[in-house]
């Protein structure tokens, strides 16, 4: 991989971060409007206990998904966008990334990590 490439790269990771940014921030917007009219719904035909307990299963339900959710979302995202150094095997992102950006080398290890043969014109 060419140092362009790599930084390519890190350019969709951050794009990618930002979209799931926002669907996060989109699902606490729902999770806060749904159970108030849920509540109302609920209270009509049920007892203040059974829409407390109601709720309160929901909102468990709710927190498990988008931790699994998220969980996914990371994994995926490290797999896909980010390289292992040649010489120590570490993920190369973040500080490390642009140490590597920078000098070309492994932020850990200090092992080149791009290949320069390839050069674009």
């Amino acid at each position: 991989m060419t140092r362009e490439q790599f930084i390519l790269q890190q350019q969709k990771r951050n794009e990618f971060s930002i979209k799931r940014t926002v669907v996060v921030l989109g699902s606490i917007l729902v999770f806060c409007s749904v159970p108030i009219g849920v509540a109302y719904v609920v209270s009509k035909d049920t007892t203040p206990e059974r829409s407390r307990r109601l709720l309160g299963i929901g909102l468990i339900v709710y927190i498990i998904a988008v931790y699994f959710g998220l969980l996914v979302s990371v994994r995926r995202n490290l797999n896909t966008y980010s390289i292992l150094c040649p010489g120590c095997g570490k993920r190369i992102l973040g500080f490390t990334g642009q140490i590597a950006i920078a000098t070309g080398n492994c932020g850990y290890c200090g092992v080149k990590v791009f290949d320069e043969s390839e050069t674009s014109t």
